[in-house]
């Protein structure tokens, strides 16, 4: 499933940007139907971050990745809460692309739900949020890219200034 692609080249290009948007969306919301098994390092972090009080300040292993998910944060115009940047930074601590889809689907969420703000509560109880897969995370991140002038693009990163 991982190098298969969702469409062909040609297919590809007829699709405009908020075409591909839609798609991304469309099958990460798919995925999330699945509810795949929780590894029990993260069952624990999660428990973890469910007893600690809102004000406590948990401050991931790597800086870069926190400061990566707040300016991107900052240019969408929503808000997460602290446990879950950290849980996010945690769980994908190697993986900035995931990161990436996460803040871009939240980005969806927001707009479409009218949401200023995710908590990690939220991201644990409601429907429309979850946990995914490294492998259904690299499907929809190796699915996303178009190609515009010769160079391929990451859908997620159409709208994003440098």
């Amino acid at each position: 499933m991982q190098n298969e692609k969702l469409f062909s080249d040609e297919q590809v290009q007829k699709l405009n940007a908020t075409g591909m948007q839609n798609i991304v969306v469309s099958v990460f919301k798919i995925f999330l139907k699945e509810k795949p098994n929780i590894d029990e390092n993260y069952k624990k972090l999660i428990q973890y971050l469910l007893i600690i009080s809102e004000n406590t300040t948990v401050v991931p292993d790597n800086i870069e990745t926190l400061k990566m998910m707040e300016k991107r944060i900052s240019i969408y115009g929503y808000e997460i809460d602290n446990k879950l940047k950290y849980f996010l930074s945690t769980v994908y601590k190697d993986s900035y692309s995931n990161i990436l889809l996460y803040l871009y689907y939240f980005n969806y969420v927001c707009k479409f739900k009218n949401i200023s703000k995710i908590t990690f509560d939220m991201f644990l109880t409601k429907p429309y949020f979850g946990l995914l897969t490294d492998n259904q995370l690299s499907y929809i991140w190796n699915n996303q890219q178009i190609e515009r002038n010769n160079m391929k693009l990451n859908v997620v990163d159409i709208d994003f200034p440098e």
